[in-house]
């Protein structure tokens, strides 16, 4: 199965390449990004109980002062793979019908083949752009080698996606970056009008021969 992935890789030069990170732009077609932002962003009484979008709420924003500041963000999982098969029994809550609609979405332009995790996060602005703390999602060995992280921002919001000693992927509406999960990454909270809604991803993908690009 082919991936965007191979196609995105030229799309960034100079050190993002050179890390392996991939920034693609107007991923999905205009109305299922569309879809997407109408579904995660209103509250519709009138939808069906299938096609009703939920949050959880989320104490502890990844942030190095937590013990001293009460920051919290909202989650919506929509894979988490120690979940998914319990006690000898799939769990078919985590399948529903509005949860499948995401997996197919980004399923084949990404090509992924064993999902970690999907996680769709909310967080609300705040008077001042201040990073989070830096970190790799999963830490295992396996991981580190073969995983990849990918994030879809819903919106257009000036709180980046900060790469360690790399720079700043700015969260552009229908845009994703893809790499490594062994990259050192955070988040910064925003400060422009309406939440910050992105989609994290952790996959292994088709090609389980995924490098780096050579340096020169």
């Amino acid at each position: 199965m082919k991936s965007n992935i191979a196609k995105v890789r030229d799309l960034k030069l100079d050190k993002f390449q050179q890390a392996g990170i991939c920034i693609c732009d107007n991923f999905l077609n205009e109305l299922d990004h569309y879809d997407l932002q109408m579904w995660m962003s209103t509250t519709d009484t009138q939808r069906k109980q299938e096609d009703k979008f939920y949050w959880e709420y989320n104490a502890g924003i990844v942030n190095e002062r937590i013990e001293t500041e009460k920051r919290f963000f909202m989650v919506a999982p929509i894979i988490r793979a120690p979940d998914v098969f319990t006690n000898g029994e799939w769990t078919p809550q985590h399948f529903d019908t509005a949860k499948k609609d995401i997996i197919n979405m980004f399923l084949k332009p990404l090509g992924m083949h064993c999902i970690a995790r999907i996680q769709v996060n909310l967080t609300h602005s705040e008077k001042e752009n201040r990073c989070n703390l830096y970190h790799f999602d999963y830490d295992y060995e396996y991981a580190r080698k073969h995983m990849l992280t990918a994030i879809y921002y819903v919106h257009d919001t000036d709180g980046p996606t900060r790469f360690r000693g790399i720079g700043d992927v700015e969260c552009k509406a229908n845009r994703i970056v893809v790499f490594p999960t062994n990259t050192m990454h955070a988040g910064v909270s925003h400060t422009t009008f309406g939440p910050r809604i992105a989609i994290n991803f952790n996959f292994y993908p088709y090609d389980f021969r995924w490098q780096k690009p050579q340096t020169l």
